[in-house]
């Protein structure tokens, strides 16, 4: 999990205007201070859980990509927050759809 993935579900919170507790129960974790501990920074600063198993739930129930390891530009960003809002058969067809594109593009 990211610093930046954490601000996002920090601040899907807040738009939403629910807490922490709200998305523990929405995922189905076990503990109320899970959400919490999923979340913390150490003294300085530093990730304090650097991943969990709740994080495709997570991004599931607030509509946000999965973490990045690395950060991607903009565009690529934009293709990957589109991709995780559709459907599996949009999914599919837009994978088709580059799959055929970059086999012709390294065929020239």
């Amino acid at each position: 999990m990211t610093e930046a993935w954490k601000d996002q579900v920090r601040a899907q919170l807040q738009e939403r205007g629910v807490g922490q507790d709200w998305l523990a129960q929405q995922v189905g974790a076990a503990g109320r201070g899970t959400i919490s501990k999923l979340l913390k920074r150490t003294a300085e600063g530093a990730p304090a859980q650097i991943g969990s198993s709740l994080v495709p739930r997570i991004c599931e129930v607030l509509g946000i990509p999965l973490p990045m390891v690395s950060t991607p530009d903009e565009k690529t960003s934009r293709v990957i927050d589109l991709m995780s809002k559709s459907s599996e058969d949009m999914k599919d067809a837009i994978i088709r759809m580059l799959e055929a594109a970059v086999k012709t593009s390294n065929s020239r």
